[in-house]
C-alpha cells in the first residue's frame, strides 16, 4: 500500500520578495501531486522568487511525479522564478538520468546551494540579466 506525502511549506525571505520552500517527505506519484499542485498554486499567486524543494524525504517517486516537477519549473521559469531541487537521493538521480530529465530540472546537493542558486537568479533577474 502507497504511504502518503507530507508537504511543508516555508517562506525565506530575501531582497525583494521571498523564495518558497517545500519540504516533501513519503511517497511521490501521480496520484498525490496534486497535493504538491494546490500548495504551490495558492504561493504563485505572490509570485515568488524561487522554489526550492527539498527531496529528501521522498521514498519513492515515479516518472509522472518527476515530469510534474518539471512542468512546475517550466510554469515557474514564465514568472521569472527558478525552480531547484536539493538532498536528492541516488534512486531519485537514476530516474532522472533514465528518463532524460537532469537536463530539465536545476539540481544542487544542499539547501545551501540551492539557495545561494534562487539567489543568484533572483539578483541577475533584478538586474535585467538573462
Amino acid at each position: 500500500m502507497a504511504r502518503g506525502l507530507s508537504i511543508e511549506t516555508r517562506r525565506i525571505p530575501i531582497h525583494g520578495g521571498y523564495i518558497l520552500e517545500l519540504l516533501l517527505k513519503g511517497e511521490f506519484y501521480y496520484t498525490n501531486y496534486g497535493d504538491v499542485e494546490k500548495a504551490v498554486s495558492e504561493e504563485m499567486k505572490e509570485d515568488p522568487k524561487g522554489i526550492l524543494i527539498d527531496v529528501g524525504g521522498v521514498e519513492y517517486v515515479d516518472s509522472t511525479g518527476l515530469a510534474k516537477l518539471v512542468s512546475l519549473s517550466i510554469r515557474a521559469s514564465k514568472r521569472k522564478a527558478g525552480v531547484v531541487l536539493f538532498d536528492v537521493s541516488p534512486r531519485i538521480k537514476r530516474l532522472l538520468q533514465s528518463t532524460h530529465l537532469q537536463d530539465l530540472l536545476v539540481v544542487r546537493k544542499t539547501r545551501d546551494e540551492a539557495l545561494d542558486y534562487l539567489k543568484s537568479q533572483s539578483t541577475e533577474s533584478q538586474a535585467g540579466i538573462s
